[in-house]
């Protein structure tokens, strides 16, 4: 995967930190009354530097983040993994929106395996169901949206099965960076996903 990685993050240079070799943050507190079944406590999002006292990012954090923007939060990770399950568990308990796989999804309605070709019709479908969830998130007032999965997957997806990736996906997937990247570890046995 560092393969990959590595020639998104050459390519662009204007990242504030290399997507490659990150140790996981510390959230220094973002993360505070996490729900625990039983507790009547639910999960919010605490501001974090960089926020205003009312959760929302400031403006000049390079230009990605607008004020007002909900925290965009991506669960990633080799399949079979649970992002799926998890996205959709954490979503429904925490009452956030979410936005799931665009290449399952059009795996599953083309009925046969994706192609190299459907790299590009992909990534529009994963956009426009980000995009939908943000739109949900900003219209309910949540503090926060999960995604079940982004285009840097796309990205590392397509270098590692096609051995290339169309510069437009690469230039959004880095235009696009979640606020936090969620890695899952494959721990359970593998399941091949049907198709």
């Amino acid at each position: 995967m560092d393969r990959e990685l590595g020639r998104l993050d050459r390519r662009r240079p204007r990242l504030r930190r290399p997507l490659r070799g990150q140790e996981p943050p510390r959230h220094g507190g973002a993360l505070r009354d996490v729900h625990r079944p039983g507790s009547g406590r639910s999960a919010r999002l605490a501001p974090r530097a960089g926020r205003s006292q009312r959760g929302r990012p400031r403006r000049g954090g390079g230009g990605r983040v607008s004020a007002g923007a909900p925290w965009r939060i991506v669960f990633t990770g080799p399949e079979s993994t649970g992002k799926t399950w998890l996205t959709g568990r954490l979503a429904a308990e925490l009452g956030l929106p979410f936005s799931g796989e665009a290449a399952r999804e059009l795996a599953e309605s083309a009925g046969r395996a994706l192609v190299p070709a459907d790299i590009e019709r992909v990534a529009r479908r994963q956009i426009e169901l980000e995009e939908a969830a943000l739109a949900e998130a900003r219209r309910c007032g949540a503090p926060a949206v999960l995604h079940d999965t982004d285009l840097v997957s796309t990205v590392v997806y397509g270098w590692h099965y096609n051995g290339g990736c169309p510069d437009w996906i690469e230039r959004a997937a880095a235009a696009r960076r979640a606020d936090l990247h969620l890695l899952l570890l494959p721990d359970v046995p593998f399941v091949a996903e049907p198709g």
